[in-house]
């Protein structure tokens, strides 16, 4: 299990809440009634089907974090995380289906000011819900947040890329994202054999943005900024590593877009970073 001190200082994405929930209800107001039924990149669902799940998301996470409701269908003994919460998803996809464009647009904008509001006062340091994808149960309550933004900003892109509209990333929303995307390298590396004090760096392909994971005696740790003197350099574009921490291209495909400046064994484990619950 991963420590909290591994995972570098906070992010705090309060602010972006609001405009993210903006631009996703003022895209989804703009689309054509033939757009929803457009493909996305999740399997077998549309766009209908994504913005549906974000409604669910929305209800369950204010009936569990603002209410304390903890009634419902939870994983039955033995069963993976990642199980449960896909045939959950595909329930409720499938059972809604009756849900009409125009009326899951006025429940997220209902849910939207409640969960800003649930959010606002919450106290960063504490402790929230785990992100297993991060390798921490519990986490702090900021990477808790910065899991939900994400989630909701990745489901917001895949249908924007669905129905051909301009992505929502301006540094201002993407960068948190990738800043939270990459606390699952601790938990990349956890198992990857390397000398103490060995560093591998990870820089966005335009420079703005840059990582160094240091294998400690504690495990591997992540801090942002770059290390003088790594074991290896890797520099990947923007686009392509938020949609590889997603499942949204493959490893090899990533590779191809990626480049790895010295120890290329140890900078291939880069690659199979997972950033979502799958």
């Amino acid at each position: 299990m991963i420590d909290a001190a591994q995972l570098g200082p906070r992010v705090d994405v309060r602010s972006l809440l609001e405009p993210e929930r903006s631009a996703l209800l003022e895209l989804l107001t703009g689309l054509e009634p033939a757009a929803w039924a457009a493909g996305t990149v999740c399997p077998g669902w549309n766009v209908h089907d994504v913005v549906t799940h974000l409604v669910h998301d929305d209800l369950r996470r204010l009936s569990r974090t603002r209410d304390r409701y903890s009634a419902g269908p939870a994983p039955e003994p033995g069963e993976p995380l990642a199980s449960f919460l896909n045939n959950a998803n595909e329930r409720w996809v499938a059972q809604a289906a009756f849900l009409s464009p125009a009326l899951l647009i006025d429940l997220l904008a209902c849910t939207g000011p409640l969960l800003h509001a649930m959010w606002a006062g919450a106290d960063l340091d504490a402790t929230g819900e785990g992100v297993s994808w991060a390798g921490i149960d519990p986490a702090p309550v900021w990477l808790d947040l910065a899991r939900e933004y994400t989630e909701s900003w990745t489901h917001q892109q895949q249908i924007r890329d669905a129905v051909g509209r301009p992505g929502l990333t301006e540094p201002a929303f993407l960068d948190p994202v990738l800043d939270t995307f990459v606390r699952a390298l601790p938990t990349t590396y956890a198992s990857v054999p390397a000398p103490p004090g060995t560093v591998v760096v990870l820089v966005v392909g335009d420079g703005r943005l840059t990582w160094s994971l240091r294998n400690t005696p504690t495990g591997w740790t992540l801090q942002p900024g770059q290390h003088a003197d790594p074991a290896v350099r890797i520099t990947m574009p923007a686009d392509i590593l938020w949609r590889l921490a997603t499942g949204g291209v493959t490893p090899a495909a990533a590779e191809a877009r990626t480049r790895i400046e010295g120890d290329d064994d140890l900078g291939r484990h880069a690659l199979a970073i997972v950033s979502v619950i799958r």
